[in-house]
């Protein structure tokens, strides 16, 4: 399960769909569009998780060729690795608001890597600018009932 806010998306786990277990933020420092969807990029940050409650899950997470102190953990590496390790905990995503069925697939790409894609149901709000659009439909009546008014007169 995830949560998002301003910077920052929220990793949990869960088990029977009740308890969940905060393992892991994904702390958002950039984005872009790719033409479908916004590409967020970020890296794995820990500082609000409760590390004694998330236990083993805090590495859940690991690194294909970067090692801090012998791990490659997400979590042993920002902690003991800080600024060095933070490229290695890089995390990009595509985040694409459409109206699928929520539904998680993860693909092993070959190489040790794995894409983690889910898709949820559109909740995604945007600011309408409801009096300039008000405004916009009030003046298209207006020349629509000169023009007719003209027909008229003629």
């Amino acid at each position: 399960m995830i949560s998002y806010g301003p910077t920052v998306i929220s990793m949990y786990l869960t088990f029977d769909g009740v308890n969940s277990i905060h393992f892991m933020d994904i702390k958002v420092s950039g984005g872009q569009s790719d033409g479908l969807g916004t590409v967020l990029f970020g890296g794995a940050d820990f500082t609000n998780v409760d590390i004694a409650a998330a236990g083993i899950y805090a590495n859940l997470f690991h690194s294909t060729g970067y090692s801090c102190n012998g791990s490659t953990g997400f979590y042993d590496i920002w902690l003991g690795c800080g600024e060095a390790g933070s490229k290695e905990t890089a995390i990009n995503f595509v985040s694409h608001f459409d109206s699928d069925v929520t539904e998680t697939q993860v693909v092993a790409n070959g190489d040790g890597t794995y894409t983690i894609s889910s898709n949820h149901d559109g909740s995604a709000t945007f600011a309408v600018p409801e009096p300039a659009s008000l405004a916009l439909v009030g003046l298209s009546l207006i020349g629509l009932a000169g023009v007719r008014r003209r027909k008229n007169a003629a």
